[in-house]
Order: structure tokens, then C-alpha cells, then sequence
């Protein structure tokens, strides 16, 4: 039996700290489109704050190097923001066009606008 089909692993969102040191927002679980094999998706608290993805057994394991033994993750603090504050509002410098033939939506950003480079017959 493979970690994906064991029991189902809850990863709350939140700041974690990772075995070496360093901090991470963690916003939630995502899906492979093709292989279903399932992630945890997080962004880093230094440098860049760039955007990452880790399968999650790894992301659950438990790591022994250098004489540290324990979670290679554990969560530190709740999430202060929601994802679509961490996420999305970060993009809102970016121009925002109607594209021909769709209304505006309320549901988000991605339903309503599209970049300009966007054909009108490609899909959103």
C-alpha cells in the first residue's frame, strides 16, 4: 500500500519550520492532474518567497541526518492570511483585459479577466 492510499494525511495551512531551520507558509494539498499523486503546496519565508510543491509523504517523512531526528517539517504557527491574499493579490499588478464574448464574473479573477496575449478561442 502506497502513502496515497493509507490513511488520508490532513496538512493544515500554516507557517512551518522545516528540519534545518528554515520557515515556510504552507497554503494546503494539491493533486497531479495526470498521476492523482498528491503534493503539499507552500512558499518559502526568505529570499524570493517563490512557490514550491512536495510530494506529501515527503513533506511527512521522518528524517535522521546529522544527529537530528524527527518530522522534516513541523507546523510552528496558523495561517495569518487566506490564499487568495498570499496568492492572487500579488498578480493584480498584471493588465487585466475582458476577453471578447465573456461577461465579468464575481466568482475571481481568473473567470473574469485574461491576459492580453490570450487568443479570444483559448481556453481560460
Amino acid at each position: 500500500m502506497t502513502h496515497d492510499e493509507a490513511a488520508p494525511v490532513e496538512i493544515e495551512p500554516g507557517v512551518y519550520e522545516h528540519f534545518k531551520g528554515q520557515r515556510y507558509e504552507v497554503f494546503g494539498i494539491a493533486r497531479h492532474s495526470e498521476t492523482e499523486e498528491v503534493f503539499v503546496s507552500y512558499r518559502t519565508l526568505y529570499g524570493d518567497h517563490s512557490l514550491w510543491v512536495r510530494p506529501i509523504a515527503m513533506f511527512t517523512e521522518h528524517v535522521e541526518r546529522d544527529g537530528y531526528s524527527g518530522p522534516r517539517f513541523r507546523r510552528v504557527e496558523p495561517t495569518s492570511r487566506p490564499f487568495a491574499a498570499t496568492v492572487l493579490r500579488p498578480l493584480e499588478h498584471l493588465p487585466r483585459t475582458l476577453t471578447p464574448g465573456r461577461r465579468p464574473c464575481r466568482r475571481g479573477f481568473f473567470a473574469a479577466f485574461a491576459f492580453p496575449s490570450a487568443s479570444p478561442r483559448s481556453p481560460l
